[in-house]
């Protein structure tokens, strides 16, 4: 659950105590902290709905300004069999790297040296220690984003996260990479995580569900540009600082009970970074999740807040400290390094565990906790493994009998997607339409097409009508096939930008690639249409060819506009950049561009090369091209056939389909399967 959780706003009850039942529907204009039921919230009225979120969000305003962990309670409704605690045994990480005196010999290096630990359910757990000490390692570890092999184990509830195929429909993972669609607005990123976290009961209306999210904007201080623009290098949008709370924002829509958070407060000043971790303290208090969060030298009112230290030494790194945040004062203290009166303990204890800073003393802490801390977290992460709590699949299974209380639920997905395909695909392609009405760089893709087809059609102007016919207009044809199937390269920095933000948002299983793939293709495909038509109806007037053969030029212009953007769609999945996409579709590029029957013909190339004519798709559409406008007329047509070749003397429309629609399979494949495999994000 999360601070807006799904369905349910904050301390929505489905069944009120029987003594305030009947007068609790005129009620809550006055009585902001009695919260309806979904029955009941199907019975108020708009004026009604509205008055009580805005006492809501007074209450959540004033909760943040006056916080204080003490008085805050777990929702009744939150049990404790709906949370979860994690533990881990011997979790280590090294890499190979060069023998600095044998480049040749690989030696191993250790990044983090074998530790154990145990979080109890509800707890917000402080990762500490100097650069290069372990500390994101240790997340990415534990959150199962680790890419790299490690040692150790980590356990959910007791049961190995190795099998928990569904790990990530409990779980959220912030990251330090923000990249999120530009013209995307803050309300819309956290509604699209929450959509596709979770099926939500179809009690649950549009416009409250607007409501909770709106009250989770206000937790972050975010709701003052819930419709700003998230901005990026060509678009002005929120702060680096804003940024960062979204996209913690949308791992809370989600509903998660484990949240793991590396560097949330990073940008951020210190009064937002106060406001940011007091949310997350809120949310382990009142809705039970667990949450580990990566953070660098709190202030110590920010320090206060967690309940739990793992504090970690560098060179290599090492456990120096795994326990109650309460009780790290008195640990520095008995190993001998009171912390000074006034000072800010988290401050001192870094100093003390970071190698070569004045003062410092790692190999102590680390002594000390070895000798004296270890055993008792080893005894505590064995005892947790022998009474496991509920599996993830339970869990589901017990969040979704609460759910229905507000009413129907689908069944638990045995997926580690949080909905169906088509739901995936349906919210994906409404995020593809309203982003492409609102970027600049889709109509300006559309205005450039234009924009070449009157170039092209000037320089061509009246060709069609001009003698000798046949050879005159071919050179017209090549160059109308080579504009459409150019027109699919201006997409590749979109694609390229894209697909990075596709792969964040694959690793947290919101969708599947191929739902993505699916969504892109029916939107980017209609608007790449409308901008070939507009360029063939362009060339096709300005050369003033005859009205009769428009058809068969509009049919291979889609054909191999199709081709291309298969190919380019393939060489942006495989490449890191824009660059290495150049370089992958080059071949392909050139074989387009030279083997299409006119700038190189079969009479022209040497033997051991035409039969890539036979496998070209450029070169059965000019032959068709050819045989469909001058195929009746003896004396043009063969003049041609002698030009290009005696085998070209008939229509080629079957065969030349065939390769064409090869070819688009081949790349829409190789597309779908590097995006799956290819370019994952590495940790």
């Amino acid at each position: 659950m999360s601070v807006v959780p799904v369905p349910t706003m904050p301390g929505m009850q489905p069944d009120i105590e029987n003594q305030i039942a009947v007068e609790q529907h005129s009620s809550f204009m006055r009585k902001p902290s009695i919260t309806p039921s979904g029955d009941e919230m199907k019975r108020m009225t708009k004026e009604e709905v509205e008055a009580y979120t805005e006492r809501y969000l007074m209450e959540q305003r004033e909760m943040m300004e006056n916080f204080d962990p003490e008085k805050l309670t777990r929702d009744p409704m939150i049990t404790d069999d709906m949370l979860v605690s994690l533990t881990w045994k011997d979790v280590s990480f090294s890499i190979q790297v060069p023998d600095p005196e044998n480049p040749k010999i690989k030696q191993e290096k250790v990044l983090l040296e074998s530790c154990n630990g145990h979080v109890e359910p509800g707890s917000l757990v402080a990762i500490m220690g100097p650069s290069g000490c372990g500390k994101s390692t240790l997340l990415d570890i534990l959150a199962q984003k680790k890419t790299s092999n490690y040692n150790g184990e980590v356990f959910l509830n007791g049961h190995s996260i190795k099998e928990e195929p569904l790990f990530r429909r409990v779980a959220a993972y912030v990251g330090q990479e923000e990249t999120m669609p530009e013209h995307w607005t803050t309300r819309e990123a956290l509604e699209f995580n929450a959509r596709l976290k979770r099926d939500t009961p179809k009690t649950v209306s549009k416009e409250l569900h607007r409501k909770m999210i709106d009250g989770l904007l206000n937790d972050l201080g975010l709701l003052h540009v819930a419709d700003t623009k998230i901005g990026g290098q060509t678009v002005r949008g929120l702060s680096g600082g804003q940024k960062r709370r979204v996209a913690l924002a949308r791992g809370m829509a989600a509903g998660p009970m484990l949240m793991f958070c590396d560097e949330p407060t990073s940008g951020l000043s210190s009064t937002d970074a106060e406001v940011c971790i007091k949310t997350l303290k809120s949310l382990t208090v009142k809705w039970g999740v667990t949450i580990l969060v990566v953070i660098h030298q709190p202030r110590i009112e920010v320090a206060k807040l967690f309940s739990h230290l793992i504090l970690l030494t560098s060179q290599p790194g090492r456990v120096v400290y795994n326990g109650r945040m309460s009780e790290a004062i008195a640990h520095m203290d008995r190993v001998g390094y009171p912390v000074p009166v006034g000072a800010n303990y988290a401050d001192h204890f870094l100093d003390l565990v970071t190698p070569g800073a004045p003062g410092a003393e790692p190999d102590a802490f680390r002594t000390y906790y070895v000798d004296n801390m270890l055993p008792g977290v080893r005894l505590t992460c064995d005892e947790a493994l022998l009474s496991p709590r509920k599996g993830v699949i339970m869990l589901l299974e017990r969040h979704r009998e609460v759910n229905l209380q507000f009413g129907d639920c689908p069944d638990v997905r045995i997926s580690p997607y949080g909905v169906g395909f088509f739901r995936q695909v349906k919210v994906l392609l409404e995020r593809e339409v309203k982003l492409s009405f609102v970027d600049p760089t889709i109509i300006g893709m559309i205005g450039t097409q234009a924009a070449l087809g009157v170039v092209i059609g000037t320089i061509y102007f009246g060709v069609g009508q001009k003698e000798p016919k046949g050879m005159t207009q071919m050179g017209f044809f090549m160059m109308f096939l080579n504009m459409v199937t150019l027109a699919p390269l201006l997409s590749m920095p979109s694609l390229i930008t894209q697909r990075l933000i596709m792969k964040l948002e694959t690793s947290e299983k919101l969708y599947s690639e191929g739902a993505y793939v699916i969504a892109f293709l029916c939107v980017n495909m209609t608007l790449s249409m409308v901008g070939l038509l507009i360029l063939i109806v362009i060339l096709f007037a300005m050369g003033q060819m005859p009205w009769n053969a428009f058809g068969n030029l509009l049919y291979w212009g889609v054909l191999n506009f199709l081709m291309m953007d298969a190919m380019v769609g393939f060489g942006t999945a495989v490449a890191s950049n824009v660059e290495q996409a150049n370089y992958v579709l080059m071949p392909f590029q050139i074989f387009a561009g030279l083997f299409n029957g006119f700038a190189l013909t079969k009479v022209s190339s040497p033997n051991f090369l035409k039969w890539i004519f036979y496998i070209s798709p450029v070169s059965y559409s000019m032959e068709d091209i050819a045989h469909f406008n001058y195929g009746n007329d003896p004396a043009i047509w063969n003049s041609l056939v002698e030009y290009n070749g005696l085998e070209w003397n008939e229509s080629t429309v079957f065969w030349g389909t065939a390769i064409t629609v090869a070819f688009v399979v081949i790349g829409r494949g190789g597309q779908v399967l590097a995006l799956k495999y290819l370019q994952n994000v590495q940790k």
